[in-house]
């Protein structure tokens, strides 16, 4: 009866002191509140047991405020233990009776012992186990089994003996109890706090992050960084919304290879973690990301965290860079055309040029004056082709030097053509060609007077060249769209065929054909002409078919 009594009175007690925890939860035991609110439930708790004991005599009363009080001195230090042994101290006196003096020294002493080891229970928390809560519930009751000398001399043995077994056995079992409740609750709260603080510390850092981090699952975002929101230009409760579809973010490319990925990660593959894909802003701009992904969850329910990161300047360098490599590629393989040029094309008339001079030199006692006007006639010859193969060479290295530039002047077509037709005119009247100019208006423009003559006379010159003694060569201009200026010039000669046709205008490609009558033709006026046509912004294009003759066309945009 005795036992079951003290039973109760433990039970009742250790449910009570689950209540310390919903204080810790929201009042630290670190804080001078939280110690207080601690000592105000423990010396309540104790209190209600006094309330509910068992009587040995009257006024000689047992219950659990040892194990209560000496717990929370143990667990929630001096200012805890003060509190609450003072209102169960005053209780005990209100009750009154002989076994008060004993009944006050165990408040006291249990916590004390609990105030005396709390530091220890503050540097060790993981020894804080049933080995230790055992003896220092036995420290604890042995104490009090100690102090019930003072009990009353007439009931003092008796009380030993009737309860004395029961308290050695039954309180320490309720320190135990009581203990791992408090120390649970209190690891409870503590992980908790931890878990607050670390992720405080990761949504921090999440949040103020430079790269973009999001989680989507099932193709919706359900969370998004302010990296994220900036880079894509959409607001969180845009992104977060459950009608937003993360395609919308994505180019047509983009999209096709989003869908492979999701695909294919439902069928279990495995997929590369990094990536690169253009995204669409939500103003329209197009950029270029890194993406690095992990997957979470079963092939059906897939949570996807990834981190981009905006690498459009650095797309926009690489691009940059490979440009500048192939502009550079393109002007090496340029200068060894220049120098194969210079070493086969300019060095056979010079070397013409220098045997004739050294036969005439040589035979001069026996040439006779038509020799002489024969050779005279070759060295001329021999001196003008290099001398116009330098000119050409001259011009294309001005232009690609950009040490050439625009200075426009109004222009009349018919006036300019008709110069130009000028200057070819003895070359074609050597082989009987006829040049027609066709320009029926009065057409003015702006352009490069100087450079267009260039590029005119190129191609008069060429036309000229290429057709046969007795054919015709025409030249046209017209106004087309945007008020720009269409010249065409047109022959009947030997034309071309589309492998050589694909050849033109390149320096790479570039072919030399002997005129119809074995005229000297090395193919840098066409570069020439297209350089200058592109100078203006213009295009130069050609149709010919083999043996049907030509036609070169190029544009000048409307210039002010």
């Amino acid at each position: 009866m005795i036992t079951i009594e003290l039973v109760y009175n433990l039970s009742i007690l250790i449910a009570l002191c689950v209540f310390s925890g919903f204080i810790s939860k929201r009042w630290s035991k670190t804080t001078l509140l939280g110690k207080i609110l601690q000592g105000l439930l423990f010396g309540s708790v104790a209190v209600f047991g006094m309330l509910n004991p068992y009587v040995m005599s009257p006024g000689t009363i047992f219950d659990g405020r040892s194990v209560v009080l000496s717990l929370g001195a143990l667990f929630f230090g001096p200012v805890t233990a003060v509190i609450s042994a003072t209102i169960t101290i005053v209780a005990r006196l209100m009750i009154g009776g002989g076994g008060s003096l004993m009944g006050v020294s165990v408040i006291t002493a249990s916590a004390l012992i609990g105030v005396l080891l709390h530091p220890y229970c503050i540097k060790n928390p993981d020894r804080i186990k049933s080995p230790f809560l055992l003896s220092f519930g036995l420290l604890v009751h042995i104490v009090m089994i100690l102090l019930m000398a003072l009990l009353p001399s007439q009931i003092r043995l008796e009380t030993l003996q009737t309860l004395g077994i029961t308290i050695i056995i039954l309180y320490p079992l309720a320190t135990i109890i009581i203990g791992k409740v408090l120390h649970d609750q209190e690891r409870t709260h503590q992980l908790f706090a931890d878990l607050k603080s670390s992720e405080m510390k990761f949504r921090s850092l999440v949040e103020n992050a430079f790269d973009a981090i999001y989680l989507i699952k099932n193709r919706n975002y359900i969370y998004v960084n302010p990296s994220f929101c900036e880079i894509t230009g959409y607001s969180e409760d845009e992104l977060l919304s459950k009608d937003f579809d993360f395609s919308a973010l994505l180019s047509e490319d983009g999209r096709e290879f989003m869908e492979k990925r999701y695909q294919a990660r439902h069928l279990g593959e495995d997929l590369p973690s990094r990536y690169d894909i253009g995204i669409i802003t939500k103003t329209g701009s197009h950029k270029h990301i890194e993406v690095s992904t992990v997957s979470l969850g079963n092939n059906i329910d897939i949570l996807v965290m990834g981190v981009m990161r905006d690498i459009t300047q650095r797309k926009q360098a690489e691009e940059e860079i490979y440009r500048k490599n192939e502009e550079l590629r393109l002007s090496n393989e340029e200068k060894d055309r220049l120098l194969s040029i210079i070493a086969h094309d300019l060095r056979g008339p010079i070397g013409s040029f220098l045997g004739l001079v050294e036969h005439m030199a040589d035979e001069n006692e026996v040439l006779s004056v038509d020799d002489f006007r024969k050779y005279s006639r070759s060295i001329h010859k021999s001196a003008s082709n290099a001398y116009e193969l330098l000119e050409q060479l001259l011009d294309w290295s001005r232009i690609k030097r950009s040490g050439v530039s625009l200075v426009i002047d109004r222009i009349e077509a018919g006036e300019i053509i008709g110069e130009c037709i000028g200057e070819v005119q003895e070359m074609a009247k050597h082989k009987e060609i006829s040049i027609h100019k066709r320009i029926t208006e009065e057409l003015v423009f702006h352009a490069d007077r100087n450079m267009l003559q260039s590029i005119l006379r190129n191609l008069l010159s060429n036309a000229v060249k290429f057709t046969h003694r007795g054919g015709s060569v025409s030249i046209d201009a017209i106004r087309i769209q945007n008020n720009a200026v269409e010249f065409s010039v047109s022959d009947n000669g030997i034309g071309m065929d589309q492998d050589h046709l694909s050849k033109l205008f390149s320096f790479k490609h570039q072919v030399s054909t002997p005129g119809t009558e074995n005229e000297p033709s090395t193919g840098m006026g066409l570069i020439i002409c297209r350089e200058l046509v592109e100078k203006h912004n213009g295009k130069i294009w050609v149709e010919s078919a083999k043996g049907k003759g030509s036609t070169f066309y190029f544009t000048i945009p409307g210039l002010s």
